[in-house]
């Protein structure tokens, strides 16, 4: 299944990447304040988090959000 878009709001990664670009937007909170997406279920924060930092705009695996190891007791 290709992933390549915020569902909620019907926002391409790739169009998310240009408005992210033109704003010189490297996070999720400035690209936010230009275009609305991802404030619904929020599902698609890890992927355009990806998208800022790789420039992918379609995945095709599920992305889940990396959790802290757990701190090892000495």
């Amino acid at each position: 299944m290709k992933i390549d878009r915020c569902v909620c709001h019907e926002k391409s990664f790739a169009y998310l990447l240009k408005v992210a670009e033109d704003h010189d937007c490297a996070s999720l909170e400035s690209l936010q304040k230009h275009v609305t997406f991802g404030s619904t279920c929020g599902l698609c924060h890890i992927y355009i988090e990806r998208t800022l930092k790789t420039k992918e705009v379609e995945f095709y695996q599920v992305l889940q959000a990396e959790t802290p190891s757990p701190k090892h007791k000495h």
